[in-house]
């Protein structure tokens, strides 16, 4: 077996110092951006003119969120929202977040008829039954206590 002296494994030739040349792809300034073909202007011009945007046709031009007695209503211009018994819907100031959501879904909405259908206004329809219930509930035990007195 052949033994090596620690000198023989050190490399005697001197490494060149490796040089960063700047490489140019390109000569010049960079290209004009591509403008768009007119055959693909009047083909996107002929599809939006097929299909037009939605009409808005419902009975209330802004929805607005007002504070009134501590709570949060929504209004369809001048009137509140209400819920399927007639009471106003209205959410309590602890709840902001649900009090916008409420009036985005309505912001939303493009025709009163979607008004109509609940899978259409999720939210509403979650909150307007709760209220109910709570009022069907404050009146029961309301009248559950005078029967007693």
């Amino acid at each position: 077996m052949m033994t090596r002296s620690p000198a023989a494994l050190v490399h005697a030739t001197r490494r060149a110092a490796s040089v960063c040349w700047r490489c140019r792809t390109a000569a010049g300034p960079p290209p004009e951006p591509p403008q768009p073909q007119s055959e693909y202007v009047s083909r996107e011009r002929l599809h939006q003119a097929a299909f037009p945007k939605p009409r808005t046709e419902r009975f209330w031009q802004d929805v607005r969120l007002k504070l009134v007695d501590g709570r949060y209503q929504i209004f369809l211009d001048a009137r509140p929202l209400r819920t399927s018994s007639k009471h106003t819907l209205s959410i309590p100031v602890n709840k902001p977040l649900l009090a916008y959501a409420l009036q985005l879904e309505w912001v939303l909405m493009r025709t009163s008829k979607e008004a109509l259908k609940p899978h259409f206004i999720p939210l509403t329809s979650l909150v307007a039954r709760a209220i109910d219930l709570e009022q069907e509930q404050a009146s029961e035990t309301g009248e559950g206590s005078s029967r007693r007195g």
